[in-house]
Parts: C-alpha cells; sequence; structure tokens
C-alpha cells in the first residue's frame, strides 16, 4: 500500500474463539480506518496485551500491522467482543517491479487437507482477487507454495502438516487465472510485472516485514526464480521444483531439439479456443489421464477436486494464458540481461520426469551463485506425491538451511 494514501483495513469476524480471520463471508464486514474515514459515533477500543489503542469518531491513535487484537465495541446498551487479525501491508517499489501496490484480504470458510485444518481466504491487488488457503502459525516464517499446471493449491495436500507442525505459516495460492482466483480476459494482466505483483502483496501483508521462503513446482518455479530476480530482498530461500529458471530453459529449448520435443504441449497451448476445447472434452479427460498416469498416488477424489477446478468457467483458458505470455516475450525483462542470483536456491529434480530433460534441472553457475540440485531418482514430475515423506524431510531442512 502506499505509506501515505492507503487504507488499513480490518476484517472482523462474528465467530468467537478462532485467532484468525473470518472463517465466512456472511460473517464478515469490513472496517475502514483511514484518519479521515467517516465512522459511527461508538467508541472501538483495540487492546494489544495491556496496551490499549482508542478510536473515537474516526480519529485514529497508534500504528496497525498484522498483530492479533481484541475489539470490544459499545453503541449504546449493546457490546459485543471480537478477536480479528488486522492485516495491513505496504509494499515496496523495486526497480522492475510495480508501484505501491493496494491490497486488502478477505477470510472464509475452513477445511481439512490431510489432517491440516486450512483455511481459504482471498486477497485483492488492484482489481484481481487471488484465492489461497492458509495454515500453521501466522507469528512463523511465510513459506509461499506455488503451484504450476495443470494443478492449484491442493497440489500441496501433502506438505500442509509438515510445514504447519514445523512452525511456519503457510499460504499456497491459485495464480490468477486458475480455479477460484480471477481470470482476467486481457493478456496484459498476465505478464510477468502483473503476476509478481500478486507476491509482493502476499509477503507485504503475511510476511511480518521478513523476506518469505518460496517453494513453486513446474510453472510455480519459473515465477519463483523471475520473483527472486525482480525482488532479492523479499526472498529468504528459494525452492523449486522440476522446472528450470525461465532464461536457461528458454536457451534449452532453442539449442536441444530433444527437449523441444517434449514441449510440444507449448506450442499446442498458442491455439486460441482449440486448446481450451480440447482438454475441457468430456469432462476434462486429458487433464484426468494427466493426473492418473502421471501422479499415481492421487485418488479419485483428488482428480475429482482438479476437474472441479479446471471447470469453471475461465480457468482453463486462464491457465494457457501463463504459457502464451511466456512465448510473446512478456517474461522476459526489457534489457534481456540476466540477473544474478544470490538468494540460496535449491533445486528438487525427479529424474523419472517425462517432460523435461535432466538439463534443465542446472541452473546457469554464472547468474545462481547460491543454487544446488538435489537429484530424487525414484520420482518423476511430481516428487512431492510420488514420495511425500521423503520430500517433506528434505524441504523441511532445505528451508531451515540445514541441508549440506
Amino acid at each position: 500500500m502506499a505509506a501515505a494514501a492507503a487504507s488499513t483495513m480490518v476484517t472482523m469476524s462474528n465467530v468467537a474463539g478462532r485467532k484468525t480471520l473470518c472463517p465466512s463471508a456472511r460473517e464478515s464486514k469490513t472496517v475502514d480506518l483511514h484518519p479521515r474515514a467517516t465512522m459511527p459515533p461508538s467508541l472501538i477500543q483495540v487492546r494489544q496485551m495491556s496496551k490499549t489503542v482508542s478510536i473515537n469518531s474516526g480519529k485514529t491513535k497508534g500504528s496497525f500491522s498484522k498483530r492479533m487484537f481484541q475489539i470490544s465495541t459499545h453503541q449504546g446498551e449493546r457490546s459485543s467482543v471480537r478477536k480479528i487479525r488486522c492485516v495491513s501491508g505496504q509494499s515496496t517499489p523495486r526497480a522492475r517491479g510495480p508501484p505501491a501496490i493496494p491490497a486488502k484480504v478477505e477470510m472464509h470458510e475452513e477445511e481439512i487437507v490431510d489432517g491440516v485444518n486450512v483455511q481459504h481466504g482471498y486477497l485483492n491487488n488492484k482489481d484481481v482477487k487471488i484465492h489461497f488457503v492458509e495454515c500453521g502459525d501466522p507469528a512463523g516464517k511465510l513459506v509461499i507454495l506455488v503451484h504450476g499446471w495443470p494443478n492449484f493449491w491442493y497440489v500441496w495436500k501433502h506438505q500442509f502438516k509438515a510445514l504447519a507442525a514445523a512452525g511456519y505459516h503457510v499460504i499456497a495460492l491459485d495464480l490468477r487465472g486458475y480455479n477460484l482466483s480471477s481470470k482476467p480476459e486481457k493478456l496484459e494482466s498476465f505478464v510477468r510485472s502483473e503476476v509478481l505483483s500478486d507476491f509482493v502483496c502476499f509477503i507485504d501483508i503475511f510476511g511480518n516485514g521478513e523476506p518469505a521462503i518460496m517453494v513453486g513446482h513446474d510453472w510455480g518455479s519459473t515465477i519463483s526464480w523471475c520473483f527472486a530476480e525482480d525482488y532479492p530482498s523479499k526472498v529468504e530461500r528459494l525452492v523449486t521444483i522440476n522446472m528450470g529458471r525461465l532464461t536457461d530453459f528458454s536457451q534449452i529449448l532453442r539449442s536441444n531439439p530433444a527437449q523441444l520435443l517434449r514441449s510440444w504441449y507449448i506450442g499446442a497451448f498458442q491455439i486460441p479456443h482449440l486448446a481450451e476445447h480440447a482438454i475441457a472434452y468430456d469432462r476434462c479427460l486429458i487433464l484426468r489421464e494427466i493426473c492418473k498416469n502421471c501422479i499415481p498416488s492421487m485418488s479419485t477424489s483428488d482428480i475429482e477436486r482438479h476437474v472441479t477446478a479446471y471447470s469453471i468457467p475461465g480457468a482453463i483458458k486462464g491457465s494457457l494464458t501463463f504459457y502464451r505470455a511466456a512465448v510473446r516475450g512478456l517474461w522476459h525483462l526489457p534489457d534481456k540481461k540476466v540477473p544474478v542470483v544470490k538468494t540460496p536456491v535449491t533445486v528438487f529434480w525427479g529424474d523419472k520426469d517425462s517432460f523435461l530433460l535432466p538439463i534443465v534441472a542446472e541452473p546457469s553457475k554464472d547468474t545462481a551463485l547460491n543454487a544446488k540440485v538435489v537429484h530424487l531418482p525414484q520420482c518423476a514430475h511430481w516428487p512431492m506425491w510420488d514420495d511425500p515423506k521423503l520430500f517433506n524431510e528434505l524441504l523441511l531442512e532445505t528451508i531451515a538451511g540445514k541441508s549440506s
């Protein structure tokens, strides 16, 4: 948010007893605490431990950040006590990034996924609404999980429990265009700077003023690499899974016919309407076959969740627009220079990947100064599903900085 003009947005829940944002859209309301805002003639007392901040008639005292507060409101004879989390953030403009970004968060229903209670929410970034699920400790180090194609947030199902138990604050989002997130029509909404601005918002709002750990798979790896290039101060550690850095992969496609052949689908995705219809045919038959044959551990219900996610109007087109934007050069930097990434990077690579050659795993040593590759011989393109136990052990060691 812009430091001088942005409002501090507070979402309040009428459901008592849970120390998170409101779990139901019907039971939530948003209060604008902007100093110039018109507020009802009521006294709102915000207590954080022993400190009390009073807000009366729109006049604000004190500052707000992402913390737990207890709010008591008194209007005549009625009074209520609500526990909320006040969410605000301020984005810092970067040389290649967008300007300060206004954003707010709405929290909705909860769901148990693989034994872990996750809460659904939405982050509003300008005119785009990004759906995400959240679990773990809100005061812990922020870990952002970034999916690829043809998945959505649910692909991280087996990682929630391990990360939450280790004390991390976990957010797995639906990329713009996917599943429950907004599906902009214009190609310009999927360019590098626009997509990366979503992650600026997440880190500024949920990161407790610290850089985040980013974990990306497939296209999520590409996005995470780009974010580390453009916003190095916002990424503490980067983990990528079975996809290379965009600049390296582009060079491989130009010089390696074998990889170009394996990536034939990227060309097919460029055909408007035909690609969407082919994927949607017979209840997303292609998608179901990919999940069934390439991710054998997926249950029927897991596959059906993917079918549901891609059956939402506009979801297939939205997911393909990333490929269309990349082919048109909208993900490359204008000066075509490859930034040097000093952030610690660990590449997890399932050696049985049928889509990508092993050469894709190796980042350029000249521009990735602190990167290493961990090969997983028994895994394919989705190591987090092929061997969740091993993957989680390695992931926790890596993001804690304990891996050798």
